[in-house]
């Protein structure tokens, strides 16, 4: 059984208590599958397939339609991150490396001439660019040939000096995924398989070509600290559009994570523990997951879209809580659904959302571009609305609250408050609250 942490409230312990009264457990489930019909038939959310467990004990693990279940194989190539992660974390127990080396240590041809370590490539926080700077075919060369990735990734130098902002580059886990075959001497999937997949049971989680088809045309998101970072890159470094899984093998992995079966100490801590900047600002992500917070539940999660399917899987540790969301579609909603099932099972009201007017002379002052890091986000004025747009993620539209208080459409636990001049009427920074980890975005323009 998992770690249980001392919970704020009764209705934590209950759940780590195992729901004892068949009552409650009853008209839980059946709550959660009203919910799960309604974000099926009117969320667009097709071939939904929804696992939920607390502890050891697995509350609903069942699909919407036929063409959903708990054991149906869908495509999960978002999860090839957290793997390469947990994949990293295991060799570094193993003496096989230090998170906090230099990545030339081990890839001598990364000789930048500011340090990267393996942690800066762990949290995204390395500045080394994205793939796209690669010449096209890089990413399919045979082992042979990544010496030319490597050059070419070093020839192109870094974004910014490592440590001093987060932002998702696909390439620090493709460098990672070198790491662990140089490392294991073993290809990842081959090392997974062995090491992650087979001691959990996950008997139907592997890397075939063979996997459900694929959909033309579908994008392909990957979820990054509370943000849906879309990919422009076709190719997918270790075939991560041929990893697949089921909701009951996810449910596995989770479990086999909080029990300690693959990760002990502080390797297991540093997975899971939102990072820091140089500076000692916190950051949502710790190693290939998102940190998040309900109501000041903490937990962590991963998900994305491949191939028109979706994934996403998260854990609360208070409450033994593991959720597992798989679906068939382009449209990109399983994390509002998570945080709905989340909310219903740790019994924490859904926050209450208002859409209140605002005329153009009133949302002028919030328009403008704004910087958190080394990111930058525009606001701007949008069918009546206000909207922010960041480099390579959708666009968010903001209900205004009250008192320069916004929440994302869609996803209210994402907050923005404004702190405007007096003088000028004009906006100058505000408050981003991303499920409880908050950044300060100041006006540059």
């Amino acid at each position: 059984m998992w770690t249980t942490l001392a919970a704020a409230s009764l209705s934590l312990a209950a759940l780590a208590a195992g729901l004892p009264q068949a009552a409650e457990r009853d008209d839980l489930e059946t709550r959660i599958r009203a919910i799960a019909r309604e974000a099926s038939t009117e969320g667009g959310l097709e071939g939904l397939t929804v696992a939920i467990a607390i502890g050891s004990d697995t509350l609903v693990a069942e699909g919407t339609g036929a063409s959903s279940g708990p054991e149906k194989p869908y495509r999960v190539g978002a999860l090839t991150e957290p793997f390469t992660a947990l994949a990293i974390l295991q060799l570094a127990e193993r003496g096989k490396l230090d998170p906090d080396d230099p990545v030339s240590k081990h890839l001598p041809e990364l000789d930048w001439e500011e340090t990267v370590t393996v942690h800066h490539l762990l949290a995204h926080t390395s500045g080394v660019p994205s793939t796209a700077v690669l010449a096209p075919g890089s990413l399919g060369a045979p082992p042979e040939q990544r010496a030319r990735v490597l050059e070419e990734l070093r020839g192109h130098g870094l974004d910014f000096s490592p440590g001093t902002c987060f932002t998702y580059s696909d390439a620090d886990y493709l460098l990672l995924g070198f790491l662990v075959e140089k490392l294991s001497g073993e290809a990842l999937p081959a090392y997974l398989a062995a090491e992650v997949f087979a001691p959990l049971g996950m008997d139907a989680t592997a890397y075939t070509e063979n996997g459900p088809k694929r959909f033309a045309g579908a994008p392909s998101v990957q979820e990054v600290g509370g943000d849906s970072i879309l990919l422009e890159h076709a190719e997918r470094p270790f075939r991560a559009d041929e990893l697949c899984s089921t909701a009951g093998d996810l449910l596995r992995w989770v479990r086999g994570l909080a029990d300690r079966t693959l990760l002990e100490g502080a390797a297991y801590r540093r997975m899971f523990t939102a990072g820091r900047l140089a500076d000692g600002t916190r950051i949502p992500y710790g190693c290939g997951f998102s940190t998040t917070e309900l109501e000041r539940v903490p937990g962590v999660s991963c998900g994305g879209a491949i191939e028109g399917y979706q994934v996403r899987v998260a854990f609360y540790p208070d409450a033994e809580l593991a959720i597992a969301l798989l679906a068939c579609c382009e449209e990109r909603g399983l994390g509002r659904l998570e945080q709905r099932l989340a909310r219903l099972v740790l019994d924490i009201d859904e926050p209450g959302i208002l859409d209140l007017p605002l005329s153009a002379e009133e949302r002028a002052p919030y328009v403008g571009l704004y910087q958190i890091g080394c990111s930058h986000l525009r606001v701007v004025d949008a069918n009546e609305r206000l909207a922010v747009q960041t480099t390579n993620r959708p666009e968010w539209t903001l209900l205004f609250q009250g008192e320069h208080r916004f929440v994302v459409d869609g996803d209210p636990d994402v907050r923005l408050t404004f702190e405007v001049e007096d003088e000028g009427n004009r906006a100058r920074s505000f408050v981003l609250d991303e499920r409880g980890v908050q950044s300060m975005a100041v006006r540059i323009d």
